[in-house]
């Protein structure tokens, strides 16, 4: 089963990414939402040994579930 890793374990990339999405859904999505939502997605990534792709692959899963979050 893969946790959800602690903030202080996240990289750079990945806590850009949540404040990026975080303005972007703003007034929309509550930002701590949108944190959860991109830890979620990116906690199945966060021991991947190929890294280029896990910000963009990350971003891509959290815009779709975080659309579903709005239209539901």
């Amino acid at each position: 089963m893969n946790s959800i890793p602690a903030p202080d374990e996240l990289p750079e990339r990945i806590t850009i990414l949540i404040q990026r999405l975080q303005t972007a859904y703003d007034g929309t999505v509550p930002g701590p939402t949108v944190e959860a939502v991109v830890r979620t997605c990116y906690a199945p990534l966060a021991h991947a040994t190929i890294t280029h792709y896990v910000p963009n692959l990350v971003e891509h899963a959290s815009r779709e579930r975080l659309q579903q979050f709005i239209t539901s």
